[in-house]
């Protein structure tokens, strides 16, 4: 089991750039990518979603690549402009009479002398940009994995609050099975009794009839069903949360069906004590990838 929240951070190096990717990512119904590239590796944008499509199965993805560079190697002097530069300082400097070292500081504010470096986007940029996603997605695969084991901790302990809660509802409703057929068996009996001689065979197959309307066998055994199931598929590879999801919707399905079934106060409580487990269970789940 994995959350699909996480965060991983990759970095590679391609001569003297250095490429940072960062994956953040929160639940989600499916996988949403959304990316922020430097425009000079625009290029790889398809491949690196696609190296993330192979690995996340759900999730909203926010992708954040930068370059970063060495700021001294950054920068290179374009040697046959600072000769052209030179001549025509030490032209200027004797038709004018002025020290040459003087205009020599022109040169530090000259535009295009200077040439950057800085996102040199080629083959081995993108290439490193790649291999810094791969060490991001391993980083956040292996924060959401985690976290997952501790989500799958919580789910079990309160799984396992449910069926105990399953079996406490069981014990009440089966001498209350029994206890409802005796009074109805009797009220029937008494109307009957007012008109002509109650029919005993028919008394009782009505009773019965109101008996087995309030009882929750069925549901029960659904409930412990689904419970199990839930840990079935802790175990199963894959993007589990949409059966999860599934799956706490149906408990608490059968546990309405019991609530409106069962007249006993007692069985009404720990019913709310279920649906308050489930709605912490369905909050876990919806964070499962």
């Amino acid at each position: 089991m994995r959350s699909m929240t996480g965060f991983g951070r990759g970095t590679a190096t391609a001569g003297n750039a250095q490429i940072v990717v960062e994956l953040k990512s929160v639940n989600h119904r499916f996988l949403e990518i959304r990316t922020r590239l430097p425009g000079e590796l625009g290029g790889v944008e398809i491949a690196l979603e696609k190296q993330i499509r192979k690995r996340l199965e759900r999730g909203y993805c926010n992708v954040h690549v930068s370059v970063e560079q060495n700021e001294v190697s950054a920068y290179t002097i374009n040697t046959a402009k600072l000769s052209r530069y030179i001549d025509m300082i030490r032209e200027t400097a004797q038709t004018r009479a002025l020290p040459a070292e003087y205009l020599m500081l022109i040169l530090s504010n000259a535009p295009d002398l200077y040439e950057s470096n800085l996102f040199a986007a080629d083959d081995d940029m993108q290439d490193a940009c790649l291999r810094a996603t791969r060490q991001a997605i391993d980083k956040l695969l292996e924060m959401r994995t985690v976290e997952g084991a501790n989500m799958e901790t919580d789910l079990q302990e309160r799984l396992q609050q449910i069926r105990k809660m399953v079996d406490d509802i069981d014990a009440l409703s089966s001498n209350f099975e029994r206890s409802i057929f005796e009074k109805y068996r009797q009220k029937i009996a008494d109307i009957l009794a007012e008109h002509h001689t109650p029919d005993v065979k028919r008394v009782e197959t009505e009773a019965a009839i109101i008996a087995e309307k309030a009882d929750v066998t069925e549901e029960l055994t659904r409930l412990r069903s689904h419970t199990e199931q839930m840990r079935a598929t802790f175990r199963s590879d894959g993007a589990i949360g949409r059966r999860l999801d599934f799956l706490v919707q149906e408990m608490g399905r059968e546990a309405n069906t019991i609530a409106s079934k069962s007249a006993l106060a007692d069985v009404t409580h720990i019913i709310v004590d279920i649906k308050g487990e489930l709605e912490k269970i369905r909050e876990l789940v919806q964070n499962v990838e």
